[in-house]
């Protein structure tokens, strides 16, 4: 990179890395918490009959760039067995943040991704060419998909 393009580069930032973190971090707590309150809604009837223990786990997460947090895991109670929704963090290659559910039948990821965001994108674009395109996904509301280990 010639020293014209990285002053480009260093003059083009518009908001300090702090204040990106920050807002990442924020939006995936808020992702998480949504998450929990909707598997909580689904389940409330069963709670309520007391068929189904929700409790919530406090966790410590540490990540590059985001630092030291708290957050919470999701266990579910329905008899003997239990199952944990457990944050895995916001810095995930390829998506904005991982939960894993773990059980007795099994591990399931949960990748938080911008809606409408199908399979894995067959092109490798550069980080400092951001598009318009990508910038107005990253401004709706993120979703998580399930994903699963590839076939054998």
């Amino acid at each position: 990179m010639s020293k014209r393009a990285f002053e480009h580069f260093i003059g083009s930032r518009t908001q300090p890395a702090s204040v990106f973190w920050q807002q990442h971090k924020e939006r995936w707590l808020q992702a998480v918490g949504q998450l929990y309150a909707n598997v909580e809604g689904w389940l409330d009837e069963y709670v309520t009959s007391m068929a189904v223990v929700c409790q919530r786990e406090p966790r410590v997460l540490v990540e590059d760039d985001i630092g030291e947090y708290k957050m919470e895991a999701l266990g579910i109670t329905c008899r003997d067995i239990h199952v944990v929704l457990d944050p895995v963090g916001a810095n995930i290659i390829g998506a904005l943040g991982r939960v894993d559910m773990m059980g007795p039948a099994g591990d399931v990821r949960l990748l938080l991704v911008p809606p409408g965001r199908g399979g894995p994108r067959k092109h490798i674009r550069r980080v400092d060419e951001r598009t318009a395109e990508a910038e107005e996904e990253l401004a709706l509301a993120p979703v998580f998909k399930l994903t699963t280990d590839p076939p054998v």
